[in-house]
């Protein structure tokens, strides 16, 4: 396929043949009949993540380390289960992450095999009200209808399912204190809730067709496609940043279906031949620069759209400011740093006139180094690589308490802290 073959604009898109496409992917599903089903063809709207249990030793403190000057500091300890009560804001920006970079990565991929410019979008799509099928798992074919539609407009990337939305009505800045906030379920957040089966759409595509084909394919199926975009700009996901912030936003009110045995199953889905690799494509490779710029932005937004503490998502340890990583997190950009006065830049100085111990006083400038923050059970990765153990400032100070985190785990009776990574 080439740029000849992808729409780019309006101009350029079968109205009719699109539309024709679209309505018969929606109708391919066997519709139900409530009078013989009951309601199970309705789409269940799961629970909300952080309405579960947190394990006892959620919070317990580990070490953990940073990935850019490899500092090591005492944090509690994570699980990282979408029903963790702690737990599930960092189990968010651990998917949101991988996402990111891979989104990143197709869209690139994408570009170079379609020859055209390809895009990041947010794209919203909702069946109606009287949406009820005739199958064994209704919310899974109605994931392969979306998928379809999305595949029809060339796109690629990922589905968060969303089972509930504002009593209300539009409710999009309500979410952060609905979710991760220490409320509970029943009796009170349930209580401001309706269901309400929706689809958000993170996706890359040359072009996204709406107007005339959206609005056709309303009036004839009751189904709505709404890309999410600037009113000013027309724009919907500029940059990796603005991406990392959809999806953030996105997964925290993805519905959970919560099964007996435990797998609950967080309804989030991806798709694409160069997202999964296909019969005559290759899977986009994320590269560690990618991995490494994602894992930095969504620990940007994540303060505001998940409203965890700044201080658990990055490393506060004072470095010369020529050692910062350009990729760190720039404290303008971030809430916390705005709110609280931190001063988070300074003037570069001369290399060559930094003391070994790096004393401000020497005149190094100093600033805290931003980078993302892991658990000391990740830290093996790093200290084998020799070129990152070759720059990182405090390198020396993680292969010590690697070292004696991995003494620990070998002792017959290891503390609770070692125990945390046995569950």
């Amino acid at each position: 396929m080439t740029d000849a073959d992808v729409p780019t604009e309006m101009s350029e898109v079968d109205a009719d043949l699109l539309v024709k496409q679209i309505i018969e992917e929606i109708d391919r599903p066997q519709q139900g009949d409530i009078t013989e089903q009951g309601s199970d063809g309705y789409l269940d709207p799961g629970i909300l993540p952080g309405f579960g249990e947190e394990y006892d030793d959620c919070g317990d403190e580990i070490p953990h380390f940073c990935t850019e000057c490899g500092a090591t500091m005492d944090l509690g300890r994570t699980c990282y289960r979408s029903v963790c009560p702690r737990c599930a804001p960092m189990w968010d920006v651990e998917r949101a992450e991988v996402k990111t970079a891979r989104l990143q990565s197709v869209a690139k991929y994408m570009s170079s095999t379609l020859g055209c410019p390809v895009y990041k979008h947010h794209v919203v799509i909702s069946p109606p009200d009287d949406w009820f099928l005739a199958c064994d798992d209704p919310l899974d074919r109605t994931f392969e209808v979306v998928k379809q539609i999305l595949k029809l407009m060339n796109a690629e990337g990922i589905i968060c399912y969303h089972g509930w939305t504002g009593a209300d009505g539009d409710d999009r800045g309500e979410w952060p204190d609905r979710v991760f906030n220490d409320r509970n379920w029943e009796g009170d957040v349930r209580a401001e809730l309706k269901p309400n089966p929706h689809f958000h759409c993170i996706v890359a595509s040359p072009f996204i067709a709406g107007g005339e084909i959206t609005r056709r394919v309303e009036d004839r199926t009751g189904w709505t496609i709404e890309r999410v975009a600037d009113d000013d700009t027309g724009r919907s996901l500029d940059d990796m940043y603005a991406v990392a912030r959809a999806l953030t936003y996105s997964i925290s009110h993805t519905s959970i279906m919560v099964n007996p045995d435990g797998d609950n199953q967080a309804q989030i889905r991806t798709f694409g031949e160069r997202w999964h690799g296909g019969k005559d494509t290759r899977q986009a490779s994320v590269y560690d620069n990618v991995r490494r710029k994602a894992e930095y932005e969504v620990r940007k937004v994540a303060p505001t759209t998940l409203g965890i503490a700044p201080n658990t998502l990055r490393c506060e340890q004072p470095i010369p400011d020529h050692e910062q990583s350009d990729e760190s997190i720039d404290p303008l950009e971030s809430f916390d740093d705005a709110e609280s006065g931190t001063e988070g830049t300074a003037e570069s100085c001369d290399h060559d006139d930094c003391a070994d111990d790096h004393d401000e006083s020497d005149g190094c400038e100093m600033v805290d180094c931003k980078a993302p923050i892991k658990p000391i059970s990740e830290a093996a990765e790093y200290v084998e690589d020799d070129d990152w153990i070759e720059t990182a400032m405090f390198s020396d100070q993680l292969i010590r308490t690697l070292d004696d985190w991995e003494d620990q785990s070998q002792m017959d009776t290891p503390p609770p802290m070692v125990q945390a990574f046995s569950v």
